[in-house]
């Protein structure tokens, strides 16, 4: 399991790594580089480069239950192939969790302590 997420928002960022830390996967976790996006509110699971989740949906249960956010499942290696090679490069271009704080300087110099 790897995940990307956004350090553009400091407090969800900071959350992420909590969560992301209590389950002992700190170093699956990489922020989006900023040279190449702001935010990305897409969000999906590639499995096996076989399947692939492709939704808007949140990961809260607000999202799911107050705004009916949605999401599809897909079963195309062509497809699922697409959003891995995507992933690859998003990943491949983050920046590890451990280097972040300094990002998060250089956007939001107030919002650090």
């Amino acid at each position: 399991m790897r995940i990307i997420g956004t350090t553009k928002f400091p407090e969800a960022w900071q959350d992420t790594i909590d969560t992301v830390s209590a389950a002992g996967l700190l170093d699956r976790l990489r922020a989006l580089n900023l040279a190449y996006f702001v935010h990305c509110h897409n969000k999906g699971i590639v499995v096996d480069r076989k399947h692939v989740v492709v939704c808007s949906t949140n990961w809260s249960s607000d999202s799911i239950h107050r705004a009916r956010e949605a999401g599809v499942i897909v079963e195309s290696t062509e497809i699922a192939g697409y959003y891995a090679d995507v992933f690859e490069f998003d990943w491949d271009e983050g920046i590890p969790a451990s280097q972040t704080k300094q990002v998060i300087m250089e956007i939001h110099p107030a919002d650090t302590h």
